[in-house]
């Protein structure tokens, strides 16, 4: 238990550098920078694992204008998904274990984003996009005092359908559905749609 909090937080170490990373990178002409909450809800072989929609996400967006329509740059992500499920059977690392079960997912999609804006940010601008990378995948399963990880990198890649409000003083509103599809690896594959919201910050 305590290794796994300890590898934890050297994760979050290395997702607050990137973090710090992304805004230095749009702090350039016709850029932007953005802060989402997410709200997740789990599709297909993840909805098998873990239903409960996940409250907890959150992710960092920076993009650099090519014209008035398109933007490229990246995105960080973090959902935490967790359910408890009581006398369920678990197979997994060669044995099979029935009990109560917490079970625990975090995703991290580390991504290059493709935006193109069907108007200028000065109005009401929806957007389409896609984000093409990789995820990471950290699934923990604990019954009783034994615990069973499986943790991958994953492919992945995001449509996304969105909005943006414009607000004073070069910041507006962003709102936005995603589709994140981690491909299949080491067995274990990953989808979810995320529901954001968040605060988008203009710097010309």
């Amino acid at each position: 238990m305590i290794n796994y909090f300890t590898d934890m937080k050297k994760r979050m170490y290395l997702i607050l550098v990137a973090v710090i990373l992304l805004p230095a990178a749009a702090f350039t002409q016709s850029s932007m920078f953005t802060v989402n909450w997410d709200v997740s809800f789990p599709t297909g072989t993840t909805s098998d694992y873990i239903n409960n929609t996940s409250f907890r996400g959150v992710s960092f967006e920076g993009m650099k204008f090519i014209n008035d329509n398109i933007a490229i740059g990246g995105m960080i992500g973090w959902e935490v998904f967790k359910e408890k499920k009581n006398d369920e059977t678990w197979e997994g690392n060669g044995v099979t274990v029935t009990g109560t079960q917490v079970r625990y997912l975090n995703m991290l999609p580390l991504l290059v984003v493709g935006r193109y804006f069907l108007k200028g940010l000065d109005e009401v601008a929806p957007y389409i996009g896609l984000g093409l990378g990789t995820h990471r995948s950290l699934q923990r399963t604990e019954i009783g005092h034994v615990a069973f990880e499986n943790n991958n990198w994953h492919l992945g890649f995001a449509p996304e359908v969105g909005i943006f409000i414009p607000m004073n003083f070069n910041m507006g509103l962003n709102l936005a559905a995603k589709y994140q599809y981690a491909v299949e690896s080491s067995k274990s594959q990953y989808s979810y749609f995320n529901l954001a919201i968040g605060f988008s910050f203009l710097y010309y």
